[in-house]
């Protein structure tokens, strides 16, 4: 047997479920501001400071580049 406690599928996948859809009824646009563990730079999360949704660095970096793009975008 091992020490490792059971992993509760269903609790894991109400918690994705709630996140997505903080992050899809922000009013947006999110910001990224709140190290959720800054300690780790890689494989930390980070926090909307507007409706506490989270994601991962990599999906942060893409955002804002997106924002950024968007901002430059002759309209």
């Amino acid at each position: 047997m091992s020490d490792r406690p059971a992993i509760d599928a269903k609790k894991i996948w109400d918690d994705v479920q709630a996140n997505a859809k903080k992050l899809a009824g922000c009013a947006g646009p999110h910001d990224f501001s709140i190290a959720r563990s800054p300690e780790k730079k890689l494989t930390g999360r980070w926090a909307c400071s507007r409706c506490g949704g989270e994601v991962d660095p990599i999906a942060k970096l893409w955002y804002e580049r997106g924002l950024a793009d968007a901002r430059k975008a002759p309209t």
